[in-house]
């Protein structure tokens, strides 16, 4: 799942703004009854949420081991610092499993297919379009 690293780029604008667009898109590509767009908008905003909100905590937590490791902190607080960093992706898991399967239950067997092509491709042409924009702004650190 490529999405949660890309949002580490990204800020809540940018978040707001994508998922409003995975939104519409889910909606015609998975041609959505009434009653379906009503209980998935804020599954899929949840989860969405819970991606950036996991990015995050997960860029502080490596700011704070990336300090540790230079301040050769004792193996206590670089113990503390990991326990904490795999609970946190613990979580985050757990959380992403639970929403994508209420997704899913909202979903005919049709739809879920379509569900799972989606999400793939729009994540490819998500970072596809973060890799653009990096390049525009950086041109020369992507020189071959």
């Amino acid at each position: 799942m490529i999405v949660p690293l890309l949002f580490s780029q990204l800020d809540e604008d940018h978040i707001r703004m994508i998922t409003s667009i995975k939104v519409a898109e889910l909606s015609q590509i998975l041609e959505l009854n009434e009653h379906q767009i009503a209980e998935m908008i804020p599954k899929v905003r949840a989860l969405e949420a819970n991606r950036f909100r996991f990015q995050k905590q997960r860029r502080r937590l490596i700011k704070e081991l990336k300090i540790l490791i230079r301040s050769r902190s004792k193996r206590e607080f670089l113990k503390d610092k990991v326990a904490e960093y795999k609970e946190l992706k613990k979580e985050f898991e757990k959380q992403e499993e639970r929403l994508n399967n209420e997704i899913e239950r909202l979903l005919t067997l049709e739809q879920k297919v379509k569900f799972f092509i989606f999400q793939e491709e729009f994540e490819n042409r998500l970072r596809k379009t973060i890799m653009t924009i990096k390049r525009r702004q950086m041109p020369f650190m992507h020189r071959e």
